[in-house]
């Protein structure tokens, strides 16, 4: 998000540059540290339901969670509770999509779904359920003022440039990513050494025909 770890605009690049192993995303790796001591709990340990009900104690500074887990909350009118995009220049998650598998033997259903869920009306009625809409066009003004949060994924998909996962190389960049970061924060390896690391194996598993 701004790290400038990429210089993708769209998933699948799968030759764009990679530049994990920088300074500046050592400064990252500190800085993500230091948040862990005021933290209360992380991906692996604390599940969705259970991100709500911390929320909903009122007692958290900040959190980074998926639109369709905030909408409850949203509707329970959480004291104090602001909703903004993340920060940083590029967002890596723009938007939830309808994709369909090349080999689907209901290809024209399929299609039809797609063209159907897309449709304004109902990417409207998905908004208001917590879906974050790929379309510009959904959010218009009367949207953004009855969803509360429809302005921050709004603001999300101005400045959204590629959805990590829909990457063909992104099973691997997570895991080398995973591995490493997980090493550091444990004690393990120094920031410098997680982040040449998990680039080499990146660079390494790209160089393989596939």
């Amino acid at each position: 998000m701004g790290t400038g770890t990429s210089s993708k605009r769209y998933g699948w690049e799968e030759d764009a540059q990679v530049a994990i192993a920088t300074p500046k995303n050592e400064e990252v790796l500190r800085y993500y540290k230091r948040l862990r001591g005021a933290s209360s709990g992380d991906f692996f340990t604390i599940g969705a339901s259970q991100q709500q009900e911390i929320m909903l104690r009122g007692k958290t500074a900040m959190a980074l969670m998926w639109s369709d887990y905030i909408q409850p909350l949203a509707a329970s009118k959480v004291p104090r509770l602001g909703l903004f995009r993340p920060r940083g220049g590029f967002l890596g998650l723009a938007g939830g999509a309808f994709y369909i598998n090349r080999k689907s033997r209901h290809m024209r259903a399929a299609s039809q779904f797609v063209r159907f869920a897309l449709t304004p009306e109902n990417q409207t009625k998905m908004i208001e359920k917590g879906l974050c809409s790929p379309l510009k066009t959904a959010y218009t003004a009367d949207v953004m003022e009855r969803v509360p949060y429809a302005r921050a994924l709004h603001d999300s998909l101005e400045r959204g440039v590629f959805m990590f996962e829909a990457g063909t190389d992104a099973e691997f960049v997570n895991s080398a990513l995973t591995t490493w970061i997980q090493k550091y924060v444990r004690g393990e390896v120094s920031e410098a050494e997680a982040l040449n690391n998990a680039q080499k194996e990146v660079l390494t598993k790209r160089a393989k025909p596939r």
